[in-house]
């Protein structure tokens, strides 16, 4: 029995090998590779047999969608037999032919942009588009052609592109009846200003405290309704600066940080805010200001109305600050610090030498104090060991 299965075995191989069936799919699926060799070298591939319904709804199905070698390792034909069978027999159109599917270059021309990196950074980068790469060697991108009429007649998506460049007529025709239903537009940064009679800049502060909805591509754009809605108003003039929204608790957090020693730089970045914001904020303050904002704050902090100087003990507000604990912990453990550590400190060190200056001669001492780009260890040492001359305990 063994002897006739052996038989049946070597007649299959025999006629896959005849019919040019490919070896590795031959070997894939489990045949003798010595009875495949053999076969092989005493033939020559022959003309494999006709192709079934099955075989070209296959083809017909993922050709564009899989790559010609995925469709012959599946169908166990030759790369060129899957090449010549749809496109010389079944005379199926090349993926990057197909009436459905439109590749970049055919997009821009569409759409009459000049450059087809526009339609790539569309898909890739911006995703406005829905697009698709061939499975080919070559980078081709696809887009299919509903995806594309269905971005085009969008109104959100005129700023993209110029609507009155574009050549494909049926689109050209979809996007002039959505026109004449929208009734609107998208205006630039400049328009909006012309219209309100204001500066650039007050149109870009407004945009960027989400006063203004705006969409930025390359620059801002504002649909023209939302420009011109009378509740929009811009005032100009003395006393007409724009203000900021500010808290009580963001104030006293402004204070308490400065009474420590923290750096208006360093305050700011905290918060995530402009470098500058947490000084101007203090300058606008007034006194009575200053004064309720302390008397919010659960931290002991000293100010004096007449210098404007501002001071805390930091040990009553370790919790507050855990980055100039640390700082102060490596400090006295040796440790390396980095720049952010020691401004931190020497912060501190100011900080206690301003309040605490009752002398002329120490008055001018820490007046010389300010924060440095580069604080080494050694300074911030002799500074410690000066105002430990003071009767000062700083940390």
């Amino acid at each position: 029995m063994d002897f006739i299965d052996e038989l049946i075995d070597d007649a299959v191989i025999y006629g896959e090998v005849s019919t040019g069936a490919p070896l590795n799919w031959m070997a894939a699926r489990g045949y003798d590779p010595k009875a495949i060799i053999s076969h092989a070298a005493g033939h020559t591939p022959a003309k494999r047999a006709g192709w079934t319904d099955e075989e070209e709804e296959y083809l017909r199905q993922n050709l564009g969608w899989l790559s010609e070698q995925q469709m012959a390792d599946h169908l166990g034909r030759t790369v060129e037999g899957i090449h010549i069978h749809w496109e010389r027999e079944m005379r199926l159109p090349a993926p990057t032919r197909h009436p459905d599917w439109l590749p970049c270059n055919q997009v821009a021309i569409a759409l009459g942009i000049p450059c087809v990196k526009t339609i790539t950074g569309w898909i890739e980068k911006f995703k406005f588009l829905s697009g698709r790469p061939l499975p080919a060697n070559r980078k081709i991108v696809v887009v299919h052609r509903q995806d594309l009429i269905r971005f085009a007649v969008n109104p959100k998506n005129w700023l993209y592109f110029k609507i009155e460049r574009v050549r494909d007529p049926y689109i050209k025709s979809l996007i002039e009846r959505q026109r004449r239903r929208w009734n609107d537009e998208w205006w630039t940064v400049g328009q909006v200003a012309a219209y309100h009679g204001v500066s650039l800049s007050h149109i870009n502060n407004q945009i960027r405290r989400g006063i203004i909805p705006a969409v930025d591509y390359g620059n801002w754009h504002v649909l023209r309704s939302v420009a011109t809605d009378p509740r929009l108003k811009f005032f100009r003039g003395k006393g007409a600066a724009e203000t900021i929204p500010w808290s009580d608790r963001v104030d006293g957090w402004i204070l308490l940080a400065r009474a420590v020693g923290l750096s208006f730089p360093v305050i700011s970045k905290l918060c995530a805010w402009e470098k500058n914001r947490a000084d101007v904020r203090l300058r606008r303050m007034s006194k009575d200001e200053i004064e309720l904002a302390i008397q919010r704050t659960k931290a002991q902090v000293h100010y004096n109305r007449e210098t404007g100087l501002l001071w805390v003990d930091w040990r009553q507000c370790t919790h507050r600050f855990p980055s100039l604990v640390r700082a102060i912990e490596r400090f006295h453990a040796g440790l390396p610090l980095t720049e952010a550590q020691r401004n931190l400190l020497s912060g501190v060190l100011w900080s206690w030498a301003q309040w605490h200056a009752d002398t002329p001669e120490r008055a001018h001492y820490a007046k010389r104090l300010t924060w440095h780009n580069v604080v080494t260890r050694d300074t911030i040492q002799r500074i410690l060991d000066e105002l430990r001359t003071w009767g000062l305990d700083v940390f």
